[in-house]
């Protein structure tokens, strides 16, 4: 399942990458952390996903743990790359993003491809895509916000 946007920010292309490039900042924008602990050149988090849209009153939350790693990180371009297990199920996470300036701005182009494995079995795809699209729009409003600051 693939999602992307943009966001703005008010510092410049060095810091916003700077910024994205440090795991435990953009993890405060991550619903439901528990704890981020680096292991090696990876970094653990455990996380409980509020499901509670879903409308089901035997389950409102799904924990799990997943590993992130940067692949690429420079001057203009941020790559996540993470994989976990989230009740059970496998889940895989690509996030992408460049940052370029213009002139009154700096602008972040991002794409997240998440592979939810048999939990869109399991819970029907209907109901993972929106919970994934409003989880994963908090996170990105949160790191607009984070890097904009008033």
């Amino acid at each position: 399942m693939d999602f992307e946007g943009n966001f703005y920010s008010s510092l410049s292309a060095g810091e916003t990458t700077a910024y994205l490039s440090d795991f435990r900042k953009v993890s405060a924008c991550l619903p439901g952390v528990e704890s981020v602990e680096m292991q090696g050149n990876q970094y653990v988090t455990k996380i409980r996903f509020d499901v509670s849209e879903m409308g089901h009153s035997y389950i409102s939350t799904l924990s799990g743990r997943i590993k992130a790693h940067y692949e690429n990180s420079d001057s203009h371009h941020v790559v996540i790359s993470a994989s976990g297990r989230v009740a059970g199920a496998s889940l895989k996470i690509l996030l992408d993003i460049s940052v370029s300036e213009s002139e009154e701005k700096t602008i972040a182009y991002w794409k997240a491809s998440v592979d939810f494995g048999i939990l869109m079995k399991v819970m029907g795809e209907k109901n993972i895509a929106s919970i994934a699209e409003v989880n994963i729009s908090r996170i990105m409003s949160c790191i607009g916000r984070a890097i904009n600051p008033i």
